[in-house]
């Protein structure tokens, strides 16, 4: 079967946080080995060759009173596999990770042996779980959570300049601090060396028995600490992201209340429909953007009432509580936008004014209209 997701193909190989296109980075790894006279390290992610030529979609699954499961979360994550990962759009296998059937789909066409070679099988397949585990594919939260497992692979898979990692790592950790202070707050010299050496606890969110404090002192349940510790680095990083991307999202959601007009002549029934679809996709832009505004709102005044105007901790807590939650809200919400901006700057940029004839711009709606719904 061709790949449903068809609207996917203006950022596959340019970084949609819902996409993690190993097929093609793998395929430039490839090019990078042949054309160097030693063999990249560390080098391909995954231990099968097969499953290199994956690529990882992050999805809103089917309904759920259709499904005969139980799902965590309603976004899951796809793997689709390219029957000709030169020509991806051609046909292929696809299923979600946690699909009752998966360790026969990965054995039968991604080549894991689970009998004959069990180690390297076991290895990719939890490595593809750990995939799961994340609500969004952005580079960022796939390195740090591939470093804190150990598994290391070529930097090509990422992509992320050392100068933005830090700037992140910055930002996470700064945001960390106050949350030590408020947990340690006897410690003689928790402005230095027992500053750094819990932060690099609270980082890794593996090695979390030094960290139990800061869950009594938020009264968390210590059983939740290493899932909330990790969703809150990760509501910490969306926050990063959400302040970096506000301009292209202003700039996306005013083009379609200004410009979104075809270039060619339209009767009034299509432009009428054309209307409808731009009020439609601009509908879903402002209820996704709110919602992240609104989180973020929160956020700021808890930890404001708490950290900056030493007020009651109640609603900080609250919102620590509901970390996991959140986490995935802001992940799916995200993605969303962003895919969408991605799109739209994509297929508008080569054009005068960003303007488009009516096949182009109802195209290019249906994408953006399509994306939202995918991401519910």
């Amino acid at each position: 079967m061709a790949i449903r997701d068809s609207y996917l193909f203006p950022t596959l190989e340019t970084g949609s946080s819902r996409v993690f296109n190993v097929c093609s980075r793998s395929a430039e790894l490839s090019r990078l080995i042949a054309n160097s006279a030693e063999e990249a390290e560390p080098g391909f992610l995954f231990h099968s060759r097969e499953l290199n030529n994956v690529i990882l979609v992050k999805e809103a699954r089917p309904s759920r009173k259709s499904s005969r499961y139980h799902f965590d979360h309603s976004i899951g994550t796809k793997l689709y596999f390219p029957y000709n990962c030169a020509r991806i759009y051609d046909g292929g296998k696809s299923a979600f990770i946690d699909d009752p059937q998966i360790r026969r789909m990965l054995k039968h066409h991604a080549g894991l042996d689970f009998d004959e070679k069990s180690e390297d099988a076991d290895r990719d397949l939890s490595l593809i779980r750990l995939l799961e585990e994340l609500p969004s594919l952005d580079p960022f939260l796939v390195k740090d959570k591939l470093d804190i497992e150990g598994i290391h692979a070529h930097e090509i898979y990422f992509q992320i300049s050392d100068t933005e990692w830090k700037a992140i790592q910055a930002h996470v950790s700064e945001k960390l601090k106050p949350i030590i202070a408020f947990a340690f707050p006897d410690s003689e010299d928790l402005q230095k060396g027992r500053t750094l050496f819990l932060m690099k606890k609270l980082w890794n969110t593996k090695d979390i028995d030094t960290l139990m404090p800061i869950m009594d002192a938020f009264d968390l349940p210590r059983e939740e600490a290493s899932k909330i510790f990790s969703a809150w680095k990760g509501i910490m990083y969306y926050d990063f992201e959400y302040n970096r991307c506000l301009p292209s999202w202003r700039q996306n959601i005013e083009w379609m209340g200004q410009d979104a007009v075809p270039t060619d002549f339209v009767d009034p029934e299509r432009r009428a429909l054309l209307r409808e679809l731009t009020d439609s996709v601009r509908g879903q832009y402002k209820e996704f953007w709110h919602e992240l505004r609104d989180i973020f709102s929160s956020y700021e005044d808890a930890y404001e009432k708490l950290f900056v105007l030493r007020q009651e901790p109640g609603p900080f807590v609250e919102f620590m509580r509901t970390a996991v939650k959140t986490y995935w809200i802001l992940g799916s919400r995200m993605s969303a936008i962003n895919h969408s901006a991605i799109v739209w700057d994509i297929l508008t940029s080569g054009t005068f004014k960003r303007r488009l004839n009516y096949d182009q711009l109802y195209n290019l709606l249906e994408m953006q209209h399509e994306i939202f719904d995918s991401c519910r």
